[in-house]
């Protein structure tokens, strides 16, 4: 006989179903609140972005149109000297599609950054003994405080890769924990076919993804083999064999690919910024110790600290120090950053997809918070709302008075971005001022330039680029010792058409560089100390000063002022044209006549060596018409 429902257990069934359908859509409104202030902060910061980012691009159109991974169409072997594989390969399909690389990686940053609470939310529901809609809630509040940091704008709006593997590495973690907690069942096929695609992926994401991938494996197989309860450890370990198989059969057909296209398994980039065999190392044991300690202290302390007192406060249970063993594969990777120069690192690139292991942990012990104390629940998820506004109210781009401008017109705020071309864009970095100057001489790989920054300039211009850093030059990337007479020797066989740089001419007659007034300025000096690049202080100063030095000479030597562009009051950016380049009037007139460089500045005024200088009895005349030209144009 069916038992008739009480009035109490019918009122106390819909008080259920409203709490369920009240909290879940309080926590979508969340997470739908947060895409639309982060399509608006994307909009505010359009021009914002970062000249490595435009290396990725020009590999990936390269990749797109046929030629491989290859820095230069032309080049006779390929490099990997991008952040990141998959970014190059999703960047790729984005080119044939005719997206627009800034625009798509925004997009794709976008919707990464926006998963991490989703997944978060609907795995630690599940698994923390919790209603879903209550993991979904305490995923959508602690995220939101977490998004509103600084450094995240920077890299939603950045154009690298730091968003796409913040988001996979959230993947990564929560099906991770979500194995952990079931040690005792055996995995489908389907949730070990998902474990082998998502450490693919962060595999390729990023080199030490791989690193990271491995770590996590090592802490699922410690916790299939200990502790055992008297049973045999092959029990325990063979229902991930399959898992464990598959992920080492892809990961080797990966590396042996890599070798065979590459000729290695290491990336340009290790050997640039940790084992430089060119230009050595200034001794340093731990060159990223800085950058690694500021953000233990800053990001990663505080909240491991939180996550220690939410964790201790829930129901004890044998479950309660899991997710904590899962935060060592991380840490690991963070320490192990120390060891690498920490080139174009501003707000923690590096580190901060590292912080995923802390966010997961954090949303699932707020959500266990609820089996004990359904008030001191809300009471927590109160105060991540109310911290909002007091994180905003230190920054400019999340002040009120920024969200009351967005509120008038939401939807084009927040799709500012989408159609913004950076090309044509009022705010350019000077030197995708240089590239587009370069570009309108039309000679793409007809050409050559000599640099340094290898992003926006060979992005525009199309030019065939001698990366003397080695990123993206094999020869210079220092895998294999070379002296710097071999280093010249390499640069001037090329014979660059183009020369960017921010020196100065040498003095003719020196006979070392201690003696030349122009190498001693301050100017030089202080690029010697980093200003221009944070490699430079970390690898050995003598070299570096040599290098420097030769440039100098070069330029004296081969070459002529073309342009220059002002980065700051007295910071420029050259571009030196060779004398017997087969191109040089092309160039020549082209920049002659760019209403992007700065034209008017007495160089004189900063350098003992004016670099308007070199070659002036073959210029004046052009200069002399283009300035001309300018003014006509300015009073028009």
């Amino acid at each position: 006989m069916k038992k008739k429902t009480t009035p109490s257990e019918k009122n106390h069934r819909h008080g259920g179903r409203l709490q369920r359908f009240t909290v879940t859509t309080v926590s979508i409104c969340i997470v739908i609140l947060l895409s639309w202030i982060h399509a608006c902060r994307i909009s505010e910061h359009k021009s914002e972005v970062i000249d490595d980012a435009f290396i990725t691009y020009g590999y990936a159109q390269n990749v797109a149109e046929g030629h491989g991974i290859r820095y230069n169409p032309t080049d006779l072997t390929p490099t990997e000297g991008s952040s990141s594989l998959l970014h190059v390969l999703l960047l790729s399909l984005t080119h044939l599609a005719g997206l627009d690389p800034l625009m798509a990686t925004r997009g794709l940053s976008l919707l990464f950054f926006i998963t991490v609470p989703l997944i978060f939310g609907f795995t630690f529901g599940r698994i923390g003994k919790q209603p879903l809609h209550i993991g979904l809630l305490a995923a959508a509040s602690v995220y939101l405080v977490f998004s509103l940091l600084q450094e995240t704008i920077w890299h939603l709006t950045g154009g690298m890769e730091t968003m796409l593997f913040l988001g996979i590495h959230a993947w990564v973690f929560a099906w991770v924990i979500a194995n952990m907690m079931n040690t005792y069942q055996w995995p489908s096929f389907t949730n070990s076919l998902l474990g082998i695609v998502l450490m693919i992926l962060l595999s390729l994401c990023r080199p030490e993804g791989l690193v990271l991938a491995l770590l996590y494996i090592a802490v699922i197989v410690f916790f299939r083999i200990f502790p055992t309860h008297g049973m045999n450890p092959w029990v325990r370990i063979r229902p991930i064999m399959g898992f464990l198989m598959g992920f080492t059969g892809l990961l080797c057909i990966f590396l042996i690919w890599k070798y065979l296209y590459f000729g290695s398994f290491i990336p340009n980039s290790y050997f640039v910024k940790s084992s430089n065999a060119i230009f050595g190392s200034a001794g340093i044991l731990f060159p990223g110790k800085k950058e690694v300690i500021e953000f233990l202290i800053r990001r990663y302390l505080p909240l491991l600290l939180i996550v220690g007192v939410v964790a201790i406060w829930k129901k004890k249970n044998d479950e309660i120090w899991k997710p904590i063993i899962c935060l060592v594969p991380s840490a690991v990777v963070v320490i192990l950053y120390s060891r690498a120069i920490h080139e174009v690192s501003f707000g923690f690139r590096y580190e901060y997809p590292l912080l995923i292991p802390l966010i997961g942990c954090l949303i699932f012990y707020v959500g266990r918070v609820w089996t004990r104390s359904h008030k001191v629940f809300f009471l927590l998820f109160t105060l991540a709302i109310l911290c909002v506004p007091f994180i905003g109210k230190v920054q400019d781009s999340l002040s009120f008075y920024a969200l009351k401008l967005w509120a008038r017109s939401p939807i084009p705020s927040a799709t500012g971005w989408m159609g913004y071309d950076y090309e044509t864009g009022s705010e350019l970095h000077p030197l995708a001022k240089m590239g587009l100057d370069l570009k309108e001489t039309e000679l793409r790989q007809q050409a050559s330039i000599l640099l340094s920054g290898a992003g926006l300039v060979t992005y525009y211009s199309r030019y065939r680029a001698i990366d003397w850093i080695g990123l993206n030059n094999n020869y210079l990337s220092g895998r294999t010792p070379r002296t710097l007479d071999e280093v010249w020797k390499y640069i001037d066989s090329q014979k660059p058409d183009v020369m960017y740089s921010v020196l100065p001419p040498a003095t003719p007659g020196m006979a070392h560089r201690n003696e030349d007034p122009a190498f001693m300025s301050n100017i030089v000096q202080n690029h010697l100390k980093g200003r221009g690049s944070t490699l430079f202080p970390y690898w050995n100063k003598d070299i570096v000063a040599e290098m420097f030095y030769r440039e100098m000479v070069y330029v004296l030597d081969y070459y002529q002022f073309g342009a220059c562009y002002k980065i700051e009051e007295d910071w420029y950016l050259f571009a030196y044209i060779r004398k017997d380049s087969p191109h040089l009037e092309k160039i020549m007139n082209g920049l002659i006549h760019s209403k992007r460089a700065n034209h008017d500045k007495d160089l004189a005024e900063l350098f003992i060596n004016d670099p308007r200088a070199l070659g002036r009895e073959k210029t004046n005349e052009l200069n002399d018409n283009s300035q001309s030209e300018i003014r006509q144009d300015n009073e028009k």
